[in-house]
């Protein structure tokens, strides 16, 4: 009896020596075993409330003509592209931010004001070849804040196209050709609404193997324009030629000649 008690006692505090050496190991900086299992490396972690991410600088994109810089929407209302001579329609914006609140500037060689309507403005600008940048600043909790800035081509006017009669040459009647008014300039799959002017051009043709030439300084067919056409017969070729007009802007354009065969 008396020796299974030793036996017993000896088993007791081997256990408790084992017990007291984990725990010692684990008061040495090792890390316990958990029952929770660690999630597979190919499994989502959840984790309750994340820290938040540090804002990321402003984008700069263009989304359908809209140019987002920064917060602030600039829209040119035609493409980016600026026009010399003619008003450019623009719309600038930023969410959340009254219109009246913002003010735009504009650097580089023009000029921007309010058009009297919400967010919308016209920037005029001198030169082609250019670039002009427009900054956005709006007053924000009184104080002004920068909303970014965006650079825009600055571009001429394309060249019109001489029409007469809405023809760009070929067979015309000769009496549909002497009861047009004179030579207009049109412009082709041009957004804007502007309007060229031709100032002045010759109407020259072979009459009984003579070169004849007659000018006009308008837009109009002069009276001896109509009389040198009503000499041609039919099958005779009148050309339209030295065709000059005026821009918007003041600038005089050279157009290609027009040339039509009479029936």
């Amino acid at each position: 009896m008396k020796i299974t008690n030793l036996i017993l006692t000896a088993l007791i505090c081997a256990f408790v020596v084992a017990c007291g050496s984990k725990a010692q190991e684990n008061d040495k900086g090792e890390q316990p075993k958990s029952n929770v299992e660690t999630p597979a490396d190919n499994k989502d972690v959840v984790v309750e409330n994340p820290t938040p991410p540090t804002p990321a600088a402003p984008e700069i994109k263009v989304v359908h003509d809209t140019i987002i810089v920064g917060g602030a929407n600039i829209t040119p209302t035609k493409m980016n592209v600026f026009y010399v001579g003619v008003d450019n329609p623009v719309v600038v914006s930023a969410p959340g931010i009254p219109s009246e609140k913002i003010k735009p500037v504009i650097t580089g060689g023009g000029s921007i004001r309010f058009s009297g309507k919400s967010g919308q403005y016209v920037v005029r600008c001198k030169r082609p070849g250019r670039k002009v940048k427009i900054t956005t600043n709006a007053e924000v909790n009184g104080k002004n804040v920068n909303l970014g800035s965006n650079i825009f081509r600055v571009k001429r006017i394309p060249d019109p196209v001489a029409k007469v009669g809405g023809k760009k040459g070929g067979v015309i009647a000769r009496n549909i050709l002497k009861a047009q008014a004179g030579v207009a300039a049109d412009l082709e799959n041009f957004d804007f609404n502007v309007k060229f002017v031709v100032s002045s051009f010759v109407v020259s043709a072979t009459v009984r193997g003579y070169e004849e030439e007659v000018k006009s300084n308008s837009y109009r067919f002069t009276p001896k324009q109509k009389q040198l056409i009503g000499k041609l017969r039919p099958n005779s070729k009148v050309y339209i030629t030295d065709i000059k007009a005026k821009g918007p802007d003041g600038s005089i354009r050279s157009l290609p000649s027009i040339a039509f065969r009479l029936k």
